[in-house]
């Protein structure tokens, strides 16, 4: 099947905080669903203003088996960031979702080209330059099983902070907006989530409570995508990329 591509924005502006609407915590209801819960996906996929899926198939968003470790590597050429930053947003994504992350350790492979291939399990992280002004992309690619692969590319030439305590979070919040698409999240309209589609000042470097929300349905508390026991790599059959 042809693959599918989606593609948005992702700038860097610096903005003023705004008031906003207060977040829905862990014991309030988000706003109506748009599918009903089934056995594929207890919590179903909600239409929020503060969180939204890539792609939704069947009622459920698309999204990795959460009885499957998800193995990842990482491509050191052009890095301008330590691993150990990469190592902490992969945590911060696994203790909001309930994914198993894996480090495999490094690879020569360049994100994209893993990502576009048709052969692997897993993510890849890199850094390479991006045309225009956006500064990351993040991808899932899935089949019939689930997301098979994802991509996470953070462009190193962003202008970034003087001030080295504020330059790790804004490249914290890069990180974990990136690895958001590839666990299946999309783009919000609210700056306080860091799915927003720009980095704006001030940075944090954790999620907001919407993406928070959202990682928890594409995560554990979902069940089971495909065959907990599978160890093959299913065909993929459609990939979203969102910048």
């Amino acid at each position: 099947m042809a693959a599918a591509t989606v593609v948005a924005g992702l700038a860097i502006a610096a903005c003023a905080p705004v008031p906003l609407p207060p977040v829905p915590g862990p014991n309030k209801p988000i706003s109506t669903t748009t599918s009903i819960p089934n056995e594929r996906c207890p919590l179903g996929a909600p239409a929020s203003p503060y969180f939204s899926f890539l792609a939704v198939e069947d009622g459920c968003p698309v999204r990795w088996n959460p009885c499957r470790p998800i193995p990842w590597w990482f491509n050191p050429t052009g890095a301008v960031r330590p691993l150990s930053e990469i190592h902490a947003a992969f945590e911060q994504v696994a203790n909001a979702s309930g994914l198993t992350f894996e480090y495999r350790g490094a690879t020569t492979r360049r994100s994209r080209e893993w990502f576009e291939s048709w052969e692997g399990y897993g993510l890849v992280v890199d850094f390479a330059e991006i045309p225009g002004s956006v500064v990351g992309l993040g991808g899932i690619a899935w089949s019939m099983d689930g997301v098979q692969r994802g991509m996470v590319q953070l462009d190193p030439t962003m202008m970034t902070s003087p001030n080295p305590v504020e330059a790790r979070r804004q490249w914290l919040d890069l990180t974990l907006h990136e690895i958001g698409h590839a666990v299946g999240l999309h783009h919000v309209d609210h700056r306080s989530e860091r799915m927003y589609p720009m980095l704006t000042d001030p940075f944090h470097g954790t999620f907001g409570g919407g993406d928070l929300q959202g990682l928890r349905h594409v995560g554990r508390e979902q069940g089971c995508a495909g065959p907990a026991a599978q160890t093959s790599d299913a065909p993929v059959l459609r990939r979203v990329v969102a910048e």
